[in-house]
């Protein structure tokens, strides 16, 4: 059929064959509606799988007083403080006589020199070191006071000795002095001219807090009766001025330092270097 302008306009029903119908869409099949449930799913299970971790995390690493405060409360307390109750126990039983029980071997016994070079070991390794003030300084002191190791141990003997060499070794002139004093300014002048190496330990007794305590144990173990007290190998070799004006002026005080492993004139030497 064919059209033309002048042809008159006629209904669609006579020029198309049939009714026009718009095929509707397919619906979705069941493996992709499937799979787009499964995906949300698993997406969900991943953000809860996050959120436990990071829950479990902050409780665990970032807080971990948490789950403590939650296992005491409304239990017992909680025990003192370790190192105080120990200081504790120690200031009561050493007030009222009392020696602590040992539980493991028998109980150290220090002699005098041995306890002197224990004494003097803990005020030279460190500056702050101090002798408490319960210590009674008539009686041997505790050794547990003053020496680093486990004094119940089975070598606790042997360590004692080695204690002693080292810090002979280590401080063959040690002088226990006053810094207002004119016999330990002489003392010590006497010393600096000999520039020995290693330098002597000096201690000087009217600056320090445990004095009250300090002095009259080292006349104890020492036999002096006043300071200055100048340890020589670890022998109270000067005890008064008399005594070391003599030995210094016959020159045997300057052999026993020497003895004992100072160098005479070794701090001048090694300033040279």
């Amino acid at each position: 059929m064919r059209l033309s302008s002048r042809s008159p306009l006629k209904s669609l029903e006579t020029i198309l064959p049939g009714p026009v119908q718009l095929a509707p869409s397919p619906p979705p099949t069941p493996k992709l509606t499937s799979t787009l449930v499964s995906r949300r799913v698993r997406y969900r299970g991943v953000y809860l799988l996050l959120l436990i971790i990071s829950l479990s995390a902050y409780f665990c690493l970032i807080h971990p007083t948490f789950s403590s405060r939650l296992a005491v409360r409304g239990s017992r307390p909680l025990p003192p403080d370790p190192l105080a109750a120990a200081l504790d126990s120690i200031r009561a039983q050493m007030v009222h006589g009392q020696r602590r029980p040992h539980l493991g071997g028998s109980p150290l016994v220090l002699d005098a020199p041995q306890e002197l070079a224990a004494v003097s070991s803990f005020l030279a390794s460190l500056r702050s070191n101090s002798i408490p003030h319960f210590v009674d300084p008539s009686q041997p002191i505790d050794p547990e006071l003053v020496l680093e190791f486990d004094t119940r141990s089975p070598r606790a003997q042997e360590e004692v000795r080695v204690m002693v060499k080292d810090v002979w070794a280590q401080n063959p002139v040690f002088l226990y002095s006053k810094r207002a004093s004119a016999a330990s300014r002489e003392v010590k002048a006497w010393l600096s001219e000999l520039n020995l190496a290693p330098t002597p330990t000096i201690i000087d007794m009217d600056t320090r807090s445990d004095a009250d305590v300090l002095a009259p144990l080292l006349m104890r173990l020492t036999g002096a009766d006043s300071l200055p007290i100048m340890l020589v190998g670890g022998e109270p070799v000067v005890r008064d001025m008399d005594e070391f004006r003599a030995l210094r002026d016959s020159g045997e005080l300057k052999t026993r330092i020497s003895e004992a492993g100072a160098v005479v004139g070794g701090a001048q030497r090694r300033k040279k270097h």
